[in-house]
């Protein structure tokens, strides 16, 4: 049930999120057809160089919570519709080549032994012909995982190593075909990507060439979510002396992922008080950037606020780095950052609040703050980016790809343990039950009449768009042809921007959500 975020490994994950407070680094929103659109999107781009791309975790591996542990229970109608719809999509728009089956149980089977998913679903009904390979550790079994339908494990041989295979056989519980059957869906992917005609060359890594690509698109997903009285962008030339502030993970070096598949070692990293200084210098500004580190236990936080209160310009950094394997406690920042802001905002009402997060967090701060960005954990070019977005060398552009709630009590989950984390039922594991059904992320705040603090799709601009001419190319159908919907979209402001033009649809039958989205 992770929060959504970006995945940095050279997997296409198609996980659908939000459902608790869990985080991990592999999820691209909490809406099935935007995740299967971008995992449709990096597969395609993956594999056009001869990289074999994966989607993971095959399938609702949504929490992190026991994870090696937990068994999920979810209506076969929902589990279709959204929870295997992104993997539907890379494999029948995307062709990819693999899968990586998850850690949980599904209905009390592992996933990597769960014949129904691995086969029947991936397999016979979307014709999957790539291989599966189990997440690291999360195979649990010789025989049984084979005979389900995975393929390869990693990132060891604890089970399909030669003395486990051989017993197997030998007592029959698995056939020879099986395990060629393995082999050759392994194989034939290999083969066609290159794999083995392809010498092993490596290549020096074009660490300028990519810093830029990772700087446009870093600047392109930001969301600005608050500027009241057009706080934003800041005026270079009336900079005087800025102050960053905030704890060390957002203000001393550049913010990336957490550990586990997200956890990158960069060739280099551009900080924030570095990547402000030279934003400004390249814009004419004589500003003077400097920064207060404020430890954990706010033991400095007097001197960030007196620092605060002398500064011309405050940006305060705050937000969310997690990792792979643990959830967070709640949806609040941690090491009492809510603290460090109010405290921050108290003393320079004008600061703005640059959030650098990994998921949905609260903000008791909010009705304080004039100006709000979420950058999210942005990696090397933190400091470039950022800046260029504070100072409005770039335009926020970004939308929403999650639901910010306003409490945690306005969540799907809360005081409702069957829903997250699970109880024991009586076979010691945590059982999850997905009872909310298809009322999943935005579905959920509107189902139950919910206002969020920052709804799924929002995004604020420094410019302003005007859209007109909406239209549907037919006002009946009969199911078998798509509507087209068409629009006129006009930047009418004095900055160069983006617009995302967002298409709804409805389905008036009991039990389906008010809307969804079905194109952008």
């Amino acid at each position: 049930m992770p929060w959504a975020s970006t995945c940095s490994r050279v997997r296409a994950s198609a996980c659908t999120a939000p459902r608790s407070p869990a985080v991990t680094s592999s999820y691209f929103s909490e809406d099935p057809y935007l995740s299967g659109v971008m995992g449709v999107e990096v597969t395609k781009s993956i594999q056009a160089h001869n990289i074999i791309a994966m989607a993971k975790h095959y399938v609702v591996n949504d929490q992190e919570y026991e994870r090696f542990r937990t068994s999920v229970v979810v209506d076969e109608d929902v589990l279709r519709e959204l929870y295997l719809l992104p993997f539907e999509m890379l494999v029948k728009d995307a062709d990819i080549a693999a899968v990586m089956s998850a850690y949980n149980r599904v209905d009390g089977v592992y996933a990597t032994e769960n014949h129904d998913t691995l086969t029947k679903v991936l397999r016979e009904d979307w014709g999957f012909d790539g291989y599966v390979q189990s997440d690291f550790w999360s195979c649990r079994s010789a025989a049984a995982s084979l005979n389900a339908g995975m393929d390869h494990e990693m990132p060891d041989a604890k089970w399909l190593n030669e003395e486990n295979v051989k017993n197997a056989l030998n007592d029959t519980s698995l056939e020879i075909q099986t395990v060629d059957r393995a082999l050759v869906r392994r194989f034939t992917q290999m083969f066609r990507f290159g794999h083995f005609e392809r010498p092993y060359a490596p290549r020096e890594i074009d660490a300028k060439g990519n810093g830029a690509r990772s700087r446009t698109i870093g600047e392109q997903i930001a969301v600005l979510l608050k500027n009241d009285g057009g706080r934003l962008p800041l005026d270079p030339a009336t900079a005087g002396s800025v102050l960053i502030v905030g704890q060390a993970e957002f203000v001393d070096d550049a913010c990336q992922g957490g550990g586990g598949s997200s956890k990158v070692d960069p060739l280099y990293t551009v900080s924030p008080v570095e990547g402000t200084q030279d934003v400004l210098r390249d814009l004419g500004s004589d500003a003077t950037v400097s920064k207060v580190t404020v430890a954990h236990d706010l033991a400095n936080l007097d001197e960030a606020v007196s620092a605060a209160k002398e500064a011309d310009t405050v940006i305060i950094m705050a937000g969310v780095v997690a990792t792979e394997g643990a959830d967070r406690p709640s949806a609040n920042m941690d090491n009492d950052q809510n603290k460090l802001v109010e405290a921050i905002l108290d003393a320079a009402p004008d600061a703005v609040v640059v959030l650098k997060d990994s998921s949905p967090i609260l903000m008791p701060w909010l009705d304080k703050a004039s100006a709000v960005l979420e950058a999210w954990n942005q990696g090397a070019e933190d400091g470039h980016v950022v800046a260029d977005l504070v100072f409005g060398v770039v335009n926020p552009s970004g939308k929403m790809p999650t639901t910010y709630p306003r409490r945690a009590e306005d969540t799907l989950y809360a005081g409702d343990p069957t829903r997250y984390p699970g109880t024991d039922e009586g076979a010691g594991y945590p059982v999850i039950r997905y009872s909310e059904g298809r009322r999943v992320g935005y579905r959920w705040f509107q189902s139950e009449g919910i206002e969020p603090q920052f709804a799924f799709g929002f995004g604020l601009s420094y410019t302003t768009f005007d859209i007109a001419d909406a239209a549907l190319s037919s006002d009946r159908n009969d199911g078998t042809q798509p509507f087209d919907v068409t629009a006129t979209v006009t930047n009418t402001g004095d900055r160069a921007g983006a617009e995302v033009v967002q298409v709804y649809l409805g389905v008036p039958t009991e039990g389906q959500p008010p809307k969804r989205l079905v194109g952008f």
